[in-house]
């Protein structure tokens, strides 16, 4: 079992909060990851307010059990698609007379 399946982080040991050293990360493309079950957190960013996380993009991401599915932090320009985090939602997701929302 994983506890973190994609974990950037420009706060790497506490770099940035006590001091002017900020690490800049940019540019990342993830594609085709799969995984059953991840501990923690499926995907997670964690950027500065000085330097955030910018420009990623996760594509067909899916993880079937998550106990978090996404944190993303102090970032910028973040694209996901086709991505299932902690499951999948049935065909589509619908709406009958038994759930009352059709009730005055």
């Amino acid at each position: 079992m994983l506890t973190l399946f994609v974990r950037v982080t420009s706060m790497y040991a506490g770099e940035g909060m006590d001091n002017h050293y900020f690490t800049e990360v940019h540019d990342i493309y993830v594609k085709d990851l799969k995984c059953k079950k991840v501990n923690v957190a499926a995907l997670v960013l964690q950027g500065t307010e000085e330097k955030p996380i910018y420009n990623v993009t996760f594509d067909n991401v899916d993880v079937d059990k998550a106990g978090i599915g996404l944190g993303f932090s102090n970032t910028k320009t973040i694209g996901v698609s086709n991505c299932n985090l902690g499951g999948y939602v049935g065909v589509p997701s619908t709406a009958s007379a038994k759930d009352g929302i059709f009730d005055k």
